[in-house]
């Protein structure tokens, strides 16, 4: 059979094995009901459990998640597809899943198919030893943090999945294999992002101290890092000056007119050098003090902990430590620091694992612990002292 042949039939092979509906299919049988009209309203492993009980959810979950595993072993065995030939089974069975053509082309949401495949796909990693067994752990340690801090599988999802399509990118082997296994792992991403809107998961937080354009474009300051590897060192150098320089001008002047120009700094800024400003001088300080590394480490935490860590607290946020910082923000911040750790290891060729969960760790410490002084400045010199010390 040739390639084109393969392909195709792998296609329609894959899209009809999709398309088996074990929650519609269990719904007609036990109860002659259309489980699509009641309840949760959509052929899933969580409507079957309310509708029809455990044992045909479970039934479900197994069918739902390891018909797109067939599909992709008969594509490999059978039809001897390889490379990324095999998104082939991949996505037929995910749209098969979806649109199934005998009932209206009006499916479930396709993530569980999904997740088998890429679980499978990871698997096999793992026992070949592509795939290590501590990033392994640190997704499933990810996962855990946030759903005992959350108790939203919505909000598990999301971390989870941004976490594991991160370590797909970076681990898996032959670069065919991460091709394959990012597409569905990124297709539960986007899906766990809109299903958390529609369920109410994110929320617009209130009060004068939350301005959402300054939270939102706090990742922006990643753009330090790669400027810093591209631009010569005595023009990053001008430009990490300059633009604190510029921002502590403007607090003068704002501070000296009183005037206290609200949406762009916050309450408790009107009297003060604002956030804005310290951040920007923590950012000169770590390119000054610390080498290119634990700069990049550094600021990273500082960023996605900060912003993750807020979110999440805002969100989920109930047990007060101190200084209104929570249990749940802090489980928060310290995901953030980890995931944006382990992303500046891979591309940059960083420490081992330890080393960045260390940093993440003492990041999310001395956040927690900063009481009266901007913690943009602690976090990012205390942080980046530490590793400094472990290096």
């Amino acid at each position: 059979m040739n390639t084109a042949l393969s392909a195709a039939t792998s296609g329609i092979l894959s899209y009809l094995l999709g398309s088996l509906s074990p929650a519609y299919l269990f719904g007609r049988i036990l109860r002659g009901i259309d489980i699509r009209e009641v309840n949760y309203r959509n052929a899933g492993t969580r409507n079957v459990k309310k509708t029809l009980g455990l044992q045909p959810a479970i039934a479900t979950a197994v069918i739902d998640t390891t018909k797109g595993i067939g599909a992709m072993v008969f594509a490999e065995r059978v039809l001897n597809l390889t490379g990324c030939m095999l998104l082939i089974p991949v996505v037929g069975t995910v749209a098969g899943h979806i649109f199934p053509f005998y009932i209206g082309f009006r499916g479930g949401r396709g993530t569980a198919t999904a997740i088998g495949m890429v679980l499978f796909m990871m698997g096999r990693q793992l026992v070949s030893g592509s795939f290590p067994v501590i990033v392994f752990g640190g997704l499933l340690a990810v996962s855990g943090m946030i759903y005992l801090a959350s108790r939203s599988g919505d909000a598990t999802a999301i971390a989870a999945f941004v976490a594991m399509l991160i370590a797909v990118l970076a681990e898996f082997e032959p670069l065919s294999t991460r091709v394959v296994a990012a597409v569905p792992v990124a297709f539960m991403l986007i899906h766990a992002i809109f299903r958390g809107g529609e369920l109410g998961l994110y929320i617009r937080p209130s009060g004068k101290d939350f301005i959402g354009w300054r939270v939102f474009m706090r990742p922006a300051a990643i753009l330090f890092i790669p400027l810093h590897i591209v631009m010569p060192p005595v023009l990053f150098i001008i430009l990490v000056s300059v633009l604190p320089g510029i921002a502590l001008v403007l607090d003068v002047l704002r501070i000296a007119s009183r005037r206290r120009m609200n949406g762009v700094y916050k309450e408790k800024e009107f009297e003060r050098i604002s956030s804005i400003t310290f951040f920007l001088i923590s950012v000169l300080m770590l390119f000054i003090l610390f080498e290119s590394l634990i700069a990049d480490l550094a600021l990273a935490y500082l960023v996605f902990g900060d912003l993750s860590g807020k979110l999440f607290g805002l969100r989920f946020g109930k047990t007060v430590i101190a200084a209104g910082r929570t249990v749940e923000g802090s489980v928060g911040f310290l995901v953030g620091a980890l995931i944006a750790g382990y992303t500046v290891s891979v591309i940059f060729g960083g420490p081992d694992l330890v080393y960045i969960l260390v940093g993440a760790a003492a990041a999310t410490l001395i956040e927690l612990l900063t009481i009266g002084v901007d913690d943009n400045l602690t976090v990012a010199l205390g942080t980046a002292g530490i590793l400094y010390l472990l290096i």
